[in-house]
């Protein structure tokens, strides 16, 4: 029952116990029914502070991760799975991540969040996104190695005018803030 709904029936029970306290039969039958609806009211008390502690368990749940932190903690997870969780599991880079993925949640999934939350509140959907994001990557470099020596020559090139690129974006960006905290009248 709700609270407002006990409310109701304790005043209702009282109202009915003082119009009927005249034989003492029905006040010993109202003074039942009110230390039943106490005890209701006290178990009540004791679910809404259960459900009181679990909202303050939910203030203490796992934010989204910033990029920083998010860094900080995939080169923790890395470190635990290349070190010490490497005979527990090693994830192929050979093999897609479909037909690993069972296996990486049973197997190293349980052990690795419970290593890395000693330290840090991750979520194990996170974990397994870190260890997704790394696979691709290195399943992605395997066939291109796979593919031949000019692929790999292509792939480095490819690599090399990204990172200038993105260089040269990040200057532009700079200078961009730079006349802005300036006050250059044609950037606004």
């Amino acid at each position: 029952m709700t609270k407002k709904k006990n409310k109701k029936a304790l005043l209702s029970s009282s109202s009915s116990s003082s119009s009927s306290s005249s034989s003492s039969s029905s006040s010993s039958s109202s003074s039942s029914s009110l230390s039943s609806s106490s005890t209701t009211s006290s178990s009540e008390q004791v679910s809404q502070s259960l459900i009181s502690s679990s909202s303050s368990d939910e203030d203490k749940r796992i934010k989204p991760l910033d990029d920083e932190s998010y860094k900080r903690i995939k080169k923790e997870v890395f470190l635990v799975v290349d070190s010490e969780m490497n005979t527990v599991y090693q994830i192929n880079d050979r093999l897609t991540w479909a037909t690993q993925k069972h296996d990486v949640i049973t197997k190293l999934l349980p052990l690795l969040k419970r290593k890395i939350n000693k330290k840090y509140k991750v979520t194990g959907a996170e974990i397994i996104k870190m260890l997704q994001r790394r696979h691709r990557s290195r399943h992605r470099v395997n066939n291109i190695g796979n593919q031949g020596p000019r692929a790999v020559i292509n792939d480095s090139r490819r690599k090399l005018k990204n990172t200038a690129m993105n260089n040269k974006k990040k200057r532009r960006r700079r200078a961009v803030d730079f006349m802005m905290q300036g006050g250059n009248k044609y950037i606004k």
